[in-house]
This record gives C-alpha cells, sequence and structure tokens, in this order.
C-alpha cells in the first residue's frame, strides 16, 4: 500500500448539542475555527476565519478568481443585509450588489451607493496590496 491509496474518514459527534446562532454567513475558513471553539482551545488570532458559535454581525469575505482579468471581490455583511462588490481592475469596471433583495444580481448599485461602494473598493485596494484586513 502507497500512502495516497489510505483514506481516513473523519467523523465528528457534536455532544452535547450545541446550538449555531447565524449560519447565513459562513466561510471554509470558519470551519477549523470553529472546531476550535468547540473543543475549548483558543483560536489563533492570525487565523482569518471565525467560529460559528459567535459569529460577528459585521463581516468581510476577500476573494479573487486567478484567470486573466483577475477579479478581485469583497462580501460584506452587516446584521441581515449582505453585499457583493467585484471589481475587475484590467477594464476598470466594478459592480455592487444587494444580495438580500438581488439574489441574482441584476441591478448594480455602485453608482447609488457611493459611500459603500467606496468602503469595498478601499476594502479591495487593501487586500490587493496587504492581505485581507477585518
Amino acid at each position: 500500500l502507497y500512502d495516497e491509496d489510505i483514506r481516513i474518514p473523519m467523523l465528528f459527534y457534536d455532544a452535547p448539542a450545541q446550538s449555531y446562532p447565524d449560519l447565513t454567513f459562513a466561510a471554509h475558513i470558519d470551519i477549523a475555527p470553529t472546531i476550535l471553539d468547540r473543543l475549548g482551545l483558543p483560536i489563533p488570532e492570525s487565523w482569518e476565519g471565525q467560529s460559528l458559535l459567535a459569529p460577528s454581525r459585521t463581516r468581510f469575505t476577500y476573494h479573487q478568481t486567478y484567470f486573466v482579468p483577475n477579479r478581485f471581490g469583497v462580501l460584506y455583511r452587516d446584521h441581515r443585509v449582505l453585499f457583493k462588490f467585484i471589481a475587475t481592475p484590467q477594464y476598470g469596471t466594478e459592480e455592487l450588489y444587494d444580495l438580500t433583495t438581488d439574489r441574482g444580481e441584476v441591478r448594480n448599485l455602485v453608482v447609488t451607493k457611493p459611500a459603500l461602494a467606496a468602503l469595498l473598493r478601499e476594502k479591495v485596494r487593501a487586500y490587493r496590496d496587504e492581505g485581507p484586513t477585518q
């Protein structure tokens, strides 16, 4: 047997039962912090994710495509509203959608919500220059 032939299944049994207050805005990077939190262990400050046992009401997550042209995205949650900002620097285009009311991403709000677009544009700039910031 070679190591790559060995598959070890993993099963988590969540006992005692735990309530996860809000799973409407969770990301893959939240899995490890949630496991550590559930085990009562500290979550390293260098980790970008957060425990789903105590999600923050305001949050930004960062996304990037690696095919040309590169696109950068920020999802922004503020309590129950969720916005998606997409920047394509190579073409100088930007898009902003309210995902709570426009799941099909039909109405670009960059012009009608300039302050929010400016905030998210700055988040993209910081992400490109320095990496994610919370």
